[in-house]
């Protein structure tokens, strides 16, 4: 496009993608492996990256059974771990074309719906903030769980968690903090040694 001339006008620089970073900028490590590039094995509980030629083992059940999707691994600095994600379409088993589908997760549940209804009856519910929740029977009946207290008991506590946000970075600012180790007193580890 660039050769062509066709670029929007707000685009200066055509550059390939760098990498994904979280909130603070810095470089989240993730790789996206398509569906049909890995495989996982339930009984040695491995997944198997065809391209890398790599088992990686995981910990933990399956808990859906249908077709899968495209794999994330993501590492989580915090716990220093990496998570595996894979979605699932439950209950799906066919491809678009009609054939059964190689790439089937055998998890322990087949469907979302766990068990059937006690009744016949059919509800719709609005979530809104005003009012939390407003449900509509289809006899007619209807409710309304109203969250005025529930806003009010939020920005009372936001004004609390504010006030002492506040007097904390004071204390850290005005150098008091640093003060008050100084007036003497054991200078020790633990244990007071």
């Amino acid at each position: 496009m660039k050769k062509e001339g066709k670029l929007p006008p707000h685009v200066k620089r055509v550059s390939p993608p760098r990498y994904w970073k979280d909130g603070e900028g810095r470089r989240k490590l993730i790789l996206v492996v398509r569906q049909d590039r890995y495989r996982i094995d339930e009984e040695s509980h491995k997944i198997i990256l065809k391209d890398f030629h790599l088992e990686v083992e995981f910990v933990g059940g399956l808990r859906w059974y249908g077709k899968q999707g495209r794999l994330e691994i993501i590492y989580g600095e915090e716990t220093n771990r990496w998570y595996a994600h894979v979605p699932v379409d439950v209950g799906v088993e066919e491809a678009r074309t009609g054939k059964r589908s190689k790439y089937i997760v055998h998890g322990e549940r087949r469907s979302i719906q766990m068990a059937q209804p006690k009744g016949n009856k059919v509800a719709s519910i609005d979530l809104g903030i005003n009012v939390l929740a407003s449900v509509v029977v289809d006899d007619g009946t209807w409710l309304l769980y109203r969250g005025v207290r529930a806003k009010e008991d939020y920005f009372y506590l936001q004004g609390k968690i504010a006030g002492v946000q506040s007097l904390a970075d004071e204390a850290r600012t005005s150098g008091s903090v640093r003060r008050a180790g100084s007036y003497g007193g054991r200078r020790g580890g633990f244990l007071g040694n």
